[in-house]
């Protein structure tokens, strides 16, 4: 004879299975630090001095780079054993990103795996993706096209006037 399903049961394995399914999403400076969202993980590394959205704006990375630069300062983390002074570590990795980081394929290889912040990074970051570049380039020339047309257009006004 079959059992009866207690659907108390279903319940209490669903709330676990939801429980599961929650990012579990260290902070860059701190690892032993879980948040909820990359959002929150980024926010407490920012209070402590290591603001990854100012350093991948500054470095102008797209989304490979941006994680090359989680990756690199998760690696000098995982160096020292612990949790590390955000302002020190946002001046390595500031240095290390304007020297050697767009070249660096060593630094895709996520230190932590998973990484739910890596997959993340679209999300919380203002990523700067070729098509940006693309639109930024058209609309440049788009405005040389314009003022050559107007400084011909004043040149010929000047050459009949």
């Amino acid at each position: 004879m079959a059992a009866a399903l207690d659907d108390d049961d279903d319940d209490a394995w669903s709330d676990a299975e939801a429980a599961d399914e929650e990012p579990k999403v260290p902070c860059i400076t701190d690892p032993s630090r879980v948040f909820a969202s990359a959002a929150d993980a980024l926010a407490h590394d920012a209070a402590r001095g290591f603001d990854l959205r100012a350093i991948t704006r500054d470095a102008r990375v797209d989304f490979y780079g941006a994680v090359r630069i989680v990756n690199f300062a998760r690696a000098k983390v995982a160096a020292v054993g612990g949790a590390v002074e955000g302002d020190s570590l946002a001046v390595i990795v500031r240095a290390w990103a304007a020297i050697a980081g767009d070249a660096d394929d060593a630094a895709l290889k996520p230190v932590l795996v998973p990484d739910e912040l890596l997959s993340r990074l679209p999300d919380v970051l203002d990523l700067n993706e070729e098509e940006d570049d693309d639109d930024a380039a058209a609309a440049a020339f788009e405005q040389t096209l314009a003022d050559v047309g107007r400084r011909r257009a004043a040149a010929a006004a000047k050459v009949a006037g």
